[in-house]
């Protein structure tokens, strides 16, 4: 656009002295030879401006136009660009609460094995405990319970034992 105003600029300075001396002709009292001065000088000149402008304004449209379409482009990118990083953070998300889920539930379901087999009255696995949170603590506490249930009835049987021993004689 720059470029096409360029000769915009040289046809105004041709007019500005034409112009000139037109208004001198026409102050001297001579408008025939500034009639003719209009026409022959002039009027070429003022068309030139005018097509040199028509150029300047398309030059300016098909810029727009252009501008335009960049700017399109740049907006669709710009929106595939965030719809793949809300996609990705929608995965991660999942990926998180999938694994947040599994850290909860597979503790719990081993604490819930150790109390069956406890209820069973089965004592002589190990409860295996891991971590400090709250089912491990759970699993803590289940294990000290069975061992405890153990101890106990180790000592019943021991008990029972000479019982029936000292029965026997």
């Amino acid at each position: 656009v720059q470029t096409c105003a360029l000769p915009i600029w040289a046809i105004v300075a041709e007019i500005a002295p034409r112009h000139e001396r037109m208004v001198s002709l026409i102050t001297s009292g001579h408008p025939v030879a500034a009639q003719k001065a209009m026409d022959e000088e002039l009027a070429p000149l003022l068309q030139r401006l005018r097509s040199a402008s028509g150029e300047v304004t398309a030059a300016a449209g098909r810029a727009v136009e252009e501008a335009t379409r960049e700017q399109d482009a740049a907006y669709r990118r710009a929106r595939a660009l965030a719809v793949g990083l809300v996609a990705l953070a929608f995965a991660v998300a999942i990926a998180v609460a999938v694994l947040v889920t599994r850290s909860i539930t597979r503790p719990l379901r081993v604490a819930v094995g150790v109390a069956e087999r406890v209820s069973r009255g089965d004592l002589r696995e190990r409860v295996p405990v891991a971590g400090g949170d709250e089912v491990g603590e759970l699993l803590a506490a289940m294990k000290e319970m069975a061992e405890k249930l153990a101890q106990i009835i180790g000592q019943v049987r021991s008990g029972a034992d000479a019982l029936a021993g000292a029965s026997a004689q």
